[in-house]
Formats: structure tokens, C-alpha cells, sequence
């Protein structure tokens, strides 16, 4: 029963949370301040470095040794 009180409070959330986006809107969203990255570049080069340091890979491709050499 408890459960289901849960599911209800949060089922307007989910009915309302998507919306269509119009054309004329999208400009909004393709800003650089609303990317999940601001800084891609600089991203990319901290996972090389945690890689080439510490020999994983984040879950973004395969895992190597710690000397850097890939």
C-alpha cells in the first residue's frame, strides 16, 4: 500500500515533465551553457590523463597499463 502512495506522488511528474519543443525554441537549448559538457575538450583530456595515470578507463573504452602508452 505504501508503495503505491509513492508511485502516485510522483506519476504528475512524470505525465508532465516531457513537453514537444518547437523550432523556433530549439535555439535555446543549443546554447554552450545548456550541453551536459561545457568543456568537452578539457573533459576528454582529464579521462587521458586519469588513464594514463591510474590505468582505467571510466567506462569509456578499454582498459591499459599506467604507463601511458596506449
Amino acid at each position: 500500500m505504501n508503495k503505491f502512495k509513492i508511485i502516485i506522488s510522483f506519476l504528475p511528474f512524470l505525465l508532465f515533465g516531457c513537453t514537444n519543443v518547437e523550432p523556433w525554441e530549439r535555439e535555446n537549448l543549443a546554447k554552450d551553457h545548456m550541453a551536459m559538457d561545457a568543456n568537452p575538450l578539457l573533459s576528454e583530456f582529464k579521462e587521458h590523463a586519469d588513464f594514463s595515470r591510474e590505468g582505467t578507463s571510466g567506462g569509456y573504452g578499454l582498459s591499459g597499463g599506467g604507463c601511458g602508452c596506449n
